[in-house]
């Protein structure tokens, strides 16, 4: 009697899942309406009422084992799990996995461009690449699951907001830099457009817009702001996070390779004066300096 009617534990294996625990206590009181005698209907009465509410408890929305539960159960869950188990699991929140990130790079190497461009027009072969980029993002989108399990949360009010406003500059400075650098050469619609109307096409020349004299890739730099500037971050998102930052900083690397290679010294020279993505001290200095020097010509020109 003391073993049916005893409070779940959900540190037992036996209670590691919702399935699991609802198919414990299923038994256990299957076992318990067997009990019969006067002398101990009072305590089947009693043992029968404890277990419906712990069963309750199981399959409510906000029950240990539901989507709002706290993150301890499904930490619990996660770490129960084989090591290939765990990591099919988190492959399969990510299910893109590296498809995406191949895709993005191989195609937007020159020598993949030299080989494309033998299959198809030249003038498309940039919206391709837009067309095959939108279709992994749009497969991450269709197969995202997510894990739930809370990494941190702030609950100041003042520092959620200022988290909001960093995210929402981020995005903000992504769209402000495609217009910056030329918004419908980016995304290839220039170079379909030009022929189109029976004008030749030129290429964007080197120009270093106002973000780009503080960082080489203020682009980047606002994704970075937007996956990482969060008042509340699950695993999930954390993954998503740590992968893109991961492949955003090799990327680079082969990116530069391909823009030295176009601009020559003058990238190069570029490269050495400008971070990469966090702006330092001196360059700020500097930039303000050379901002200042912009405005003092502008006054005193004609």
């Amino acid at each position: 009697m003391e073993e049916v009617c005893s409070s779940p534990d959900v540190d037992d294996p036996r209670w590691s899942t919702q399935k699991k625990a609802v198919e414990n206590l299923n038994a256990r009181t299957a076992a318990v309406t067997q009990l019969s005698g006067a002398d101990i209907a009072a305590a089947r009465a009693s043992c029968l009422k404890s277990l419906m509410e712990a069963r309750a408890i199981l399959v409510s929305p906000n029950g240990p084992y539901s989507k709002t539960s706290s993150s301890n159960n499904r930490w619990r869950e996660l770490l129960t799990l084989s090591g290939r188990s765990r990591r099919a699991a988190l492959r399969h929140r990510i299910p893109e996995g590296p498809f995406g990130p191949i895709q993005h790079s191989v195609m937007a190497r020159r020598w993949f461009k030299e080989r494309w461009t033998q299959i198809v027009p030249w003038a498309i072969e940039r919206s391709t690449y837009v067309l095959c980029a939108s279709l992994a993002l749009l497969l991450l989108f269709w197969q995202w699951r997510p894990i739930g399990i809370q990494i941190w949360s702030v609950d100041n009010t003042g520092l959620r907001i200022a988290l909001w406003a960093l995210f929402a500059a981020g995005w903000a400075t992504v769209l402000v830099v495609t217009f910056l650098i030329n918004h419908f050469d980016l995304f290839g619609l220039r170079q379909v457009w030009l022929p189109l109307t029976g004008k030749p096409y030129t290429r964007v020349s080197f120009r270093t817009p106002l973000p780009y004299r503080f960082v080489r890739h203020p682009l980047y730099l606002g994704f970075l702001l937007a996956f990482w500037m969060t008042p509340t971050m699950t695993l999930a998102h954390l993954l998503f996070a740590c992968a893109t930052t991961a492949y955003i900083v090799l990327a680079i690397q082969f990116e530069e390779r391909d823009l030295v290679f176009e601009h020559g010294v003058g990238y190069e020279e570029y490269r050495r004066a400008v971070p990469m993505l966090i702006p330092g001290r001196k360059r700020l200095a500097a930039s303000a300096a050379a901002l200042a020097g912009d405005s003092r010509l502008q006054r005193s020109g004609p």
